[in-house]
């Protein structure tokens, strides 16, 4: 079975969790129970369905910094072209 890369978009209602891919997609909703403790919106996941149905759900701590790390200098240069008077983003 295929592995998925999913972001947690939002969690709706402190049950269900939405997921999106990283193409802006929906692909699936999950109770919040059966993500990894301390998982939060924004977190990024890989999720493998087994044979029987299942889905097995890891955080993907690598993917969640990284994409958190580059979010990050994106406002840092808009924070810094705003500073200086520059209207282009």
């Amino acid at each position: 079975m295929a592995r998925l890369r999913l972001v947690i978009d939002r969690i709706e209602d402190g049950r269900l969790a939405v997921l999106f891919d990283d193409q802006g997609r929906q692909r699936m909703n999950v109770p919040v129970e059966s993500l990894p403790p301390g998982s939060t919106e924004g977190d990024w996941l890989v999720v493998t369905p087994t044979e029987s149905g299942a889905l097995v759900i890891e955080m993907d701590r690598g993917e969640t910094e990284a994409r958190r790390k580059r979010i990050r200098a994106k406002l840092d240069r808009l924070r810094a072209s705003s500073r200086n008077g520059d209207e282009q983003v």
